[in-house]
């Protein structure tokens, strides 16, 4: 954490007031020490507050130590720092408390004789500061949570309006491969529009059920007459624009629950990519139960066609790499022997 102007600023003015606060004394000589050991005191104690941000107990404690030498100004920027820096009021509450007790000594012994008016206003002034500082972390603290609920705020109406947008291109899409399945007489122009209208079927239910998550209501599941959405389904949409695909899934794996739909999302992605960068390369999909932790792996050779050009960007394993993360896995993605290989592991078993 760097020094930053406001931390040299309240530095300076501790040093400042403190050596003010000598010169009155020097006067009336009602410390043991020289002035000159007072003031280095007050300058050793507005050094400290430089660290306030980074260690405030710490420098809570110089400030406390020097104040039997001269009473520390910088003992109120160090108890104000506590209450905005320490995330534990616990904490902080009782080290107050500690500052509180220890100023009654160091007042004695640094000072004359003190009337109980000029103590109390002493052990208050240090009390307020802590308490000052904790206000302005509250605060600060509910200003963010302000902040991010407007930005999820703003995400939900970017999201709704990209399903406005992307539904209805992609229903335009599903009711025109209807119509060229209804009216071709090829019957492999029939089966491409058949899965093509399938395909913009499954994407709009896919969306719907993320709109209702985003709008914070129960995701619902897709329409009847949709395609579902399993590893067979993902592998036969591949294998449709020619692309070799291997299965190595044991039969008895279920991809089923978060786990299990996260692995499909996963394989989804990988494919998708390689049909897109690598079309007509050997592609592998392996999934297992290693030891409680579903291990997925899709992995393709080197394009054997030219690239389609289509890019996503990269967002898509980007999403999938927080969302394995959310659940206590880890994503890699890379270059494999001339190809791509796209790797997860998820710690959930799914027998």
């Amino acid at each position: 954490m760097r020094v930053t102007r406001t931390d040299l600023v309240v530095a300076a003015s501790c040093a400042v007031v403190g050596l003010v606060l000598v010169g009155l004394r020097a006067g009336e000589g009602p410390g043991w020490a020289p002035a000159g050991v007072e003031a280095l005191a007050q300058l050793l104690a507005a050094g400290a507050v430089l660290l306030r941000r980074r260690a405030p107990v710490l420098v809570l404690v110089v400030c406390g130590g020097l104040s039997f030498v001269s009473p520390a100004i910088a003992t109120l920027a160090a108890e104000h720092a506590l209450g905005t820096e320490d995330r534990s009021a616990v904490r902080g509450a009782v080290a107050t408390a500690g500052a509180a007790l220890v100023a009654y000594p160091a007042l004695l012994v640094s000072s004359a004789p003190l009337s109980p008016g000029a103590v109390w206003l002493a052990l208050v002034l240090v009390v307020l500061a802590y308490l000052a500082g904790r206000l302005q972390r509250t605060r600060a603290q509910e200003a963010e949570q302000r902040e991010h609920a407007a930005i999820g705020r703003e995400r939900e109406r970017l999201g709704r309006e990209l399903h406005d947008v992307v539904a209805q291109r992609l229903s335009y899409i599903v009711i025109e491969a209807g119509l060229i399945g209804t009216t071709a007489t090829d019957p492999e122009v029939v089966g491409l529009a058949g899965r093509v209208a399938g395909t913009g079927r499954s994407a709009l239910a896919e969306m719907r059920a993320v709109l209702g998550a985003l709008d914070g209501g129960a995701t619902p599941s897709p329409p009847a007459a949709g395609p579902r959405t399993d590893l067979a389904v993902l592998v036969a949409q591949a294998r449709a624009v020619d692309q070799p695909v291997d299965v190595d899934v044991p039969p008895d794996l279920r991809l089923d629950g978060v786990a299990g739909g996260t692995a499909l999302r996963v394989i989804g992605e990988a494919l998708t990519n390689a049909v897109r960068h690598a079309p007509g390369a050997r592609t592998r999909v392996h999934a297992a139960d290693e030891h409680g932790t579903l291990v997925v792996r899709v992995t393709n050779g080197p394009a054997a066609r030219r690239p389609t050009g289509l890019s996503g960007g990269g967002h898509g394993l980007d999403a999938l790499r927080r969302r394995v993360g959310l659940l206590g896995g880890r994503l890699e993605a890379g270059p494999d022997d001339g190809g791509w290989e796209v790797a997860a592991w998820l710690p959930s078993p799914t027998r």
